[in-house]
């Protein structure tokens, strides 16, 4: 949950939320439109579904029209996944 934007987070006990203020992170990092790259750094640190290495190495077959944002886009998900610990 973005907690930059939401106030209040109601928990289910069949499910794990995390909160994070990824608006507020996206903003510190520079661009706004990095707060899903922030989540989806989270996200891997949390379910430990692939490694930090695997994510940002593949960015750029994902991203290869954009070169230019690669390197926030790096950044972004790096604070995500240090801020999940």
């Amino acid at each position: 949950v973005n907690t930059s934007m939401v106030d209040k987070i109601i928990e289910k006990k069949s499910i794990k939320i995390a909160g994070l203020p990824l608006t507020t992170l996206a903003l510190e990092l520079g661009n706004v439109k990095t707060a899903n790259m922030i989540a989806i750094g989270a996200y891997i640190r949390l379910k430990n579904i692939f490694s930090l290495k695997q994510v940002v190495r593949e960015l750029k077959s994902v991203l290869m029209l954009k070169k230019d944002i690669i390197p926030i886009n790096k950044e972004a998900i790096k604070l995500g996944y240090k801020y999940a610990k």
